[in-house]
């Protein structure tokens, strides 16, 4: 965690220093939860101004601040220790940005439309057995999350992993800018944000800000099966490692067996570039593009100097966490596939491959509405909808304002599929309970999928599962 006094912290912002020069600990922007000790910094955003808080954010343990220069300051604030700058927001990046110029540590770049913090996750489980590593929290992954994020880091830290995400061109560049990236991945281009970029091209050039950024001697680790990625320009100077399916690539998965309801297995192949491996690996987590999350996480690790085997092995115990594809057996004929995190086309089909993998005699698809998708929003709401019936899914509940284009699309497809429509979560939720509880009671096996984008507030309906079939046995006594 940063540990510096105020003159540096005016340096690192081209600021104004006001007060005596306090030593900060800490850096906060939300005053409900700042740290003894802290720095708080305001921001301005759509709904807020930060300003309005920074004096109950003394009260709770702050000990300056940063002002932006063309606000009013309140007199009871005026001797308090503080730094004028011009943009608070650019100060916080350019405070960030200082810390990590102080830090001798490697800096691994995440980004991708899908996966990226799967596989932040895994690189930085992995690479902790050898390095003390740093793994940003959560998804804090944007413009604010991300200095946060890197002003946390301690220290005595070898090697950090950052994920990266973004709502238009331009962003990642600017996060890397600030994280100084020695390694990027690229998880996967698909369809997530599109309604700002207008096509996969975009959102490919816009993820490929992340290998621009990358310094001489630095490496990218880029999916072999993206077509899109092939025609882009690396940088000078950095290498290359390719993932994938791919007979071509550099690390390779073929034979992937599911092994339901938590597991996989595959075969891994891993070029001379990495060091020679072939393994046969089991996973304890399902779905094809988690291996090749997996995969890819390993292939950085390599990369650091850790074996094929001691990479795999890091990941025997790795724990999905509870709103990303967490399959939870509910007794021995129910399953909740508890995918509510959030949602595009290509992270909805992962799931409903794993869904249907699992030996049950129902399936039923709870599907939110998939948000960021601008003019294609109708096109591939009707894509996820017609994919459906591919997958074994008997029933569908469409949830959102978007439901119809879904229903539209598995309608084309089916005639069979026994389809409803939900306003919102609460009332999907209260038509799927009864709807589990029939077929459970008639003896039959079911597992449902909960999946949609993180506004949808899916996470209520599987809250509503568990509640209901925490032991569904006693419904057959």
């Amino acid at each position: 965690m940063i540990l510096r006094d105020l003159s540096w912290v005016a340096k690192a912002t081209q600021g104004v220093l006001v007060g005596n020069p306090i030593v900060i600990r800490g850096v906060s922007t939300d005053s409900r939860n700042v740290g003894e000790g802290n720095l708080f910094v305001p921001i301005i955003g759509d709904v807020f101004n930060g300003h309005q808080f920074v004096s109950g954010a003394m009260d709770r343990g702050a000990v300056a601040f940063l002002w932006g220069k063309s606000e009013p300051m309140p007199d009871e604030l005026k001797e308090v220790p503080h730094v004028v700058v011009e943009d608070t927001l650019s100060a916080l990046q350019s405070l960030a940005s200082a810390y990590r110029h102080e830090l001798p540590m490697k800096v691994v770049g995440v980004t991708g439309s899908n996966g990226k913090t799967t596989t932040k996750e895994m690189i930085a489980l992995i690479l902790s057995e050898r390095y003390r590593t740093y793994r940003s929290p959560g998804n804090l992954n944007n413009h604010i999350g991300l200095p946060l994020s890197l002003l946390q880091i301690p220290e005595d830290t070898e090697v950090a992993v950052f994920e990266m995400g973004m709502n238009h061109a331009g962003e990642i560049a600017r996060l890397a800018e600030i994280a100084k990236p020695d390694a990027g991945v690229i998880t996967m281009i698909g369809e997530a944000h599109i309604g700002n970029l207008g096509s996969r091209a975009a959102i490919a050039k816009a993820k490929w800000e992340l290998i621009d950024a990358l310094p001489s001697g630095g490496v990218a680790f880029l999916p072999k099966d993206e077509p899109l990625l092939q025609s882009l320009i690396v940088p000078a100077g950095v290498d290359t490692f390719y993932f994938g399916e791919n007979e071509d690539a550099d690390a390779r998965i073929s034979n992937y067996e599911a092994m339901p309801p938590n597991g996989a297995a595959m075969e891994v192949d891993v070029g001379k570039r990495l060091g020679v491996a072939h393994l046969h690996i089991k996973l304890p987590f399902p779905g094809k593009h988690l291996a090749l999350d997996a995969l890819v996480a390993s292939s950085v690790a390599m990369w650091f100097g850790l074996s094929a085997d001691e990479a795999f092995r890091a990941l025997s115990g790795y724990q999905m966490d509870g709103m990303r594809l967490a399959v939870m057996p509910l007794g021995e004929r129910l399953y909740l596939i508890n995918d509510a995190y959030n949602a595009a086309p290509s992270s909805i089909e992962g799931a409903l491959k794993v869904m249907g993998d699992l030996k049950v005699d129902v399936r039923i698809a709870v599907l939110g509405d998939m948000l960021e998708l601008g003019e294609h929003a109708e096109e591939l709401h009707r894509k996820v909808g017609a994919m459906l019936n591919g997958y074994g899914i008997e029933e569908l509940i469409a949830v959102g304002d978007m439901s119809h284009w879904y229903i539209q699309g598995a309608t084309e497809k089916s005639k069979n599929m026994h389809i409803y429509a939900a306003s919102d979560a609460v009332v999907a939720a209260d038509f799927l309970i009864p709807r589990i509880t029939a077929h459970l009671m008639q003896g039959k096996t079911c597992a449902v999928l909960v999946k949609g984008s993180r506004k949808i507030g899916l996470e209520r309906v599987a809250k509503a599962i568990l509640a209901v079939f925490p032991d569904h046995e006693s419904l057959s006594r």
